[in-house]
């Protein structure tokens, strides 16, 4: 266990003093302890917007508020003082203001004769291979597998390199590839927004739909993408990060002020289920905080919050009418742990689970029955974006014209025991059924491959000498070699390096 190292817990209740202002039930609170303390407390706040583009903010004019006004704008800048103490106070907030269009819009808005009408939440954390997450949020785990009953895809494996090439199969049900050119300073590259998003499914299903992701620099589809020229989900959280970004020297790591950043982004979720309680929503979260940037991973601070999260929903009755999906896009793709062969095994097989609620079970016995089989074969990316056009239009077709099973297949359809990587539209490289075998560095071979695998990647750079050194060859670390079962014209082979940013 010498790769897996605890870190110090992130203790945001080291600010001088707990926060002045939350948001609760969409209204601005002012904290009893904030009051006691400093008698008279006077407020404003500043409208945090989106600005000229996906990569930029606004801020509005300032408004007065007391306890207990109402949100008219998502985020916000909060400015305190108390001419009590003389003490002043800033922070940032977060919350659902209530839209009348949206809920028209879910009211209004046909379901479909063959829609499940489950509401969709699912939580995401970047870089968390299965085992990793049972190591790391045992208490969420036991929790969401004994208490809530959720089970595990055993089989989940990845199709790509990196978060944007395992978001894109779930949200789209295509590859990087498949989609049009979006990367930064490639020619005739346009932003996402065309993309086939299955929320614009949702959305056209009458659903109220939300997605966050906390670190604005190397989002999903921002980081090497173009983004978004328009907003694409009715609630967004993009603009908070980036104001918190551009204030980050007034926040302590991992914190807004009191509260932790992790948690603060659980509540904004919350905040959807309790400003639209009984209408469906497509809610998405994905945090990168904790877990992202290092295998010293922090990840152990989000299981505490995680699981209380996870216990208010049941407790709410906010997981009666909803699919809780908790995931990760990949295992740890840096670092000595992928060095190994565990962790080659670990980096494709993220964690990824579902719970249904009871009385999906007794509607659709069929699909339930199917998806405890489906959790112990091979799945993959394309199977969840399959299972979410199931949830709108139950008892798709899983197959092609010609008769052949479509590459993602509906967890609620048996899938083959005998699937193959390749029938699942996961690459050789991607593949965790491939069967490795270590060989001898001193023998001839080995050394001959090596040298043509540097003469390759020359001749590959050799346009681009004034950008790409020429490469030698220095010391062969270790070579392996797996046996595949050879399909025709599927066969694309890959090499990964450590990298994490994406």
């Amino acid at each position: 266990m010498s790769f897996i190292t605890k870190t110090d817990r992130v203790q945001c209740s080291r600010a001088a003093e707990t926060n002045w202002v939350y948001v609760e039930n969409g209204k601005y609170r002012i904290s009893r302890k904030a009051r006691q303390r400093h008698t008279k407390i006077h407020c404003f706040y500043v409208p945090i917007l989106r600005g000229i583009d996906d990569y930029t903010v606004r801020l509005g004019s300032k408004t007065d508020f007391i306890d207990g006004d109402p949100l008219k704008f998502d985020f916000s800048e909060v400015h305190c003082t108390s001419p009590t103490t003389g003490e002043n106070y800033t922070n940032l907030v977060s919350g659902i203001a209530y839209n009348a269009s949206l809920f028209a819009r879910a009211n209004s808005t046909p379901r479909g004769r063959n829609a499940m009408g489950l509401s969709v939440l699912m939580i995401g954390y970047d870089g968390v291979s299965r085992l990793t997450w049972m190591r790391h949020l045992p208490k969420t785990y036991q929790y969401f597998t004994k208490n809530l009953k959720g089970t595990v895809l055993e089989g989940y494996n990845i199709v790509g390199d990196g978060t944007t090439q395992a978001f894109l199969p779930i949200l789209t049900g295509l590859t990087e590839e498949e989609l049009p050119e979006s990367r930064r300073g490639r020619p005739g590259a346009v932003s996402v927004d065309g993309f086939p998003f299955v929320w614009k499914d949702f959305k056209r299903h009458g659903y109220i739909t939300q997605w966050v992701e906390d670190e604005p620099t190397i989002g999903t589809f921002h980081y090497r993408l173009l983004g978004f020229n328009e907003t694409p989900t009715d609630y967004n959280m993009r603009v908070f990060y980036l104001r918190k970004r551009e204030m980050s020297n007034m926040f302590q790591s991992f914190c807004l002020g009191s509260m932790s950043n992790h948690l603060n982004q659980l509540n904004w979720l919350k905040d959807a289920f309790v400003a639209y309680p009984d209408k469906p929503k497509f809610v998405l979260g994905f945090h990168n905080e904790y877990s992202h940037n290092s295998q010293d991973t922090r990840l152990q601070n989000a299981d505490d919050e995680l699981t209380k999260f996870l216990k208010y929903l049941e407790k709410d009755g906010h997981l009666d009418s909803t699919v809780l999906i908790l995931m990760s896009d990949h295992g740890c793709r840096f670092g000595k742990l992928r060095e190994t062969f565990q962790g080659k095994l670990e980096e494709r097989l993220p964690f990824f689970s579902f719970r249904f609620p009871e009385k999906f079970q007794k509607l659709y016995p069929e699909a339930y029955r199917n998806f405890l089989i489906n959790a112990k074969r091979l799945t993959s990316p394309f199977d969840i974006h399959a299972t979410f056009m199931d949830m709108l239009n139950y008892k798709q077709s899983e197959t092609e014209a010609d008769g052949k099973l479509k590459r993602g297949i509906s967890l609620f359809e048996e899938i083959p025991l005998e699937r193959t990587c390749a029938d699942a539209g996961i690459e050789p490289h991607w593949c965790a059924c491939q069967k490795w075998e270590r060989l001898n560095i001193s023998d001839p071979d080995v050394t001959e491959a090596s040298h043509e695998v540097v003469s390759t990647i020359n001749k590959m750079t050799k346009e681009k000498r004034d950008k790409c050194s020429r490469l030698t060859l220095g010391r062969i670390h270790s070579q392996e070699t797996r046996q595949l079962k050879i399909v025709a014209g599927t066969n694309q082979w890959k090499s990964s390096l450590d990298d994490h940013r994406d």
